[in-house]
């Protein structure tokens, strides 16, 4: 297996473990723009994501397409040292626990911020409440802190050809 396919896995896994079975069928989608459109919009007789169908896009879809629609800021993040990535998702999860405004001069910081509120509000897009899409955004957040360079990897694949 791949370093982009075990970060895929790994992944969902954090956030959405029920659904560790698709991550590897919408990484191969999410590498192409047509099969990814196919993936993530509903059609006659097809549950988009692997969902039952009437409830929805499933978290892992929702959350592969916010990671997709991310990726260039994310690919920025993994490149920085694994410990002040780490450090700065940390700082963001305690700022949301204690509700103050998520505001710092620190690059790395803003980058975290703006990538966990472009995370969040694509996962609200797919119907996903925002204190759980703020959840998933931080889970996400850790886990390319925690192997940035497996992250760095499935990044690439997702951002592919002309992205």
């Amino acid at each position: 297996m791949d370093d982009a396919t075990a970060f895929a896995i790994e992944l969902v896994e954090a956030v959405s473990p029920a659904d560790v079975d698709q991550a590897p069928a919408l990484l191969k989608a999410a590498e192409d723009d047509a099969a990814w459109a196919k993936t993530i919009s509903p059609r006659s007789g097809a549950t988009p994501g692997g969902v039952v169908e009437g409830a929805g896009m499933s978290e892992a879809t929702a959350l592969m397409d916010a990671i997709r629609n991310a990726s260039s800021v994310l690919s920025s993040l993994a490149l920085i040292a694994s410990s002040t990535l780490a450090i700065s998702v940390h700082r963001l999860t305690i700022r949301e626990k204690k509700l103050q405004a998520a505001t710092s001069e620190d690059e790395v910081q803003k980058k975290v911020e703006d990538a966990a509120r472009l995370i969040g509000e694509r996962l609200a897009q797919h119907g996903i409440d925002s204190a759980r899409a703020d959840e998933i955004a931080r889970a996400a957040l850790g886990q390319i802190a925690k192997d940035a360079q497996k992250a760095r990897s499935f990044l690439a694949r997702l951002r592919g050809k002309g992205r």
